[in-house]
């Protein structure tokens, strides 16, 4: 009669051990629910941040790329520029020295 007694309070605490277990287990899978949702929240806001910051390089680059475009431009005009007025003064200089070369009169 003692040893039932003792096996069904054995089966009593196992029970309750079981049911322990099972609450706290359901505990820890809501905590790792929880904890899955913000490390997606937080995901979510450092990808929006990463792409922010990365269409601001772009604009900024963009706007460099088309600065660099427009001095490449200006640079190429001014050397075709400067080669006219080269050959300008290398007509001078010709014609200078042909005036220079004539007897005067």
């Amino acid at each position: 009669m003692f040893n039932t007694n003792q096996n069904n309070l054995d089966l009593v605490g196992a029970n309750k051990l079981k049911e322990i277990l099972k609450d706290e287990l359901n505990r820890t899978n809501d905590g790792i629910l929880n904890l899955e949702i913000k490390v997606d929240k937080n995901h979510k806001e450092l990808k929006k941040e990463i792409s922010e910051k990365f269409d601001e390089v772009l604009e900024s680059n963009d706007k460099i790329a088309s600065k660099l475009d427009k001095i490449i431009a200006e640079s190429a005009s001014h050397s075709i520029s400067y080669k006219q007025h080269e050959e300008v003064i290398d007509d001078h200089e010709n014609r200078i020295k042909k005036l220079e070369l004539q007897p005067a009169m």
